[in-house]
């Protein structure tokens, strides 16, 4: 059997194996894994009445019984404030892509201050008319290769949105 898996709301290698058979819940905080509010951590969605940032506020205020049987994964941290603002998904495709295509956890991804870097570039690049539409999809895709498609047409359409 594999090892525990990190939980995204407290940190600790307290989720069931991926190979385990059980329901996905974290035996130290209770979180219910979602791909979904792990793709939208701001936002509460698939029947859940907390965002993960909201859960993760609330465990900062309650002590965690079971938390000393569990190992904290040393790449976990807390979402930082930025990165709760996630909307909701705008359609159910965006949806169904993060149940299908789960993102990397937030505390693996690229951090947000590269992905700005990144948008402003090419929203910069796309004002002054140095690339066209075509050349901002494949610089991003070159900068960011394990993001979804989906997220890339985010990422151009935050730029050209830049650039009015």
């Amino acid at each position: 059997m594999s090892q525990p898996r990190t939980c995204p709301a407290c940190g600790l290698r307290s989720r069931p194996p991926a190979d385990a058979e059980e329901y996905d819940q974290c035996f130290a905080c209770g979180w219910d894994y979602d791909p979904v509010r792990l793709a939208f951590p701001g936002a509460a969605v698939a029947g859940c009445d907390e965002s993960l940032a909201e859960y993760q506020r609330r465990l900062c205020l309650e002590p965690l019984p079971h938390a000393a049987h569990f190992e904290r994964d040393p790449a976990w941290r807390p979402l930082a404030p930025w990165e709760a603002l996630d909307p909701l998904p705008p359609d159910a495709l965006v949806y169904y892509d993060a149940l299908v295509r789960p993102l990397m956890p937030y505390w693996i991804r690229v951090p947000t201050v590269k992905l700005d870097l990144a948008i402003w570039h090419t929203a910069e690049a796309l004002r002054a008319g140095l690339i066209a539409r075509p050349e901002a999809e494949a610089w991003l895709r070159a900068l960011f290769p394990r993001l979804a498609d989906t997220h890339i047409e985010a990422l151009l359409a935050h730029a050209m949105f830049e650039t009015r």
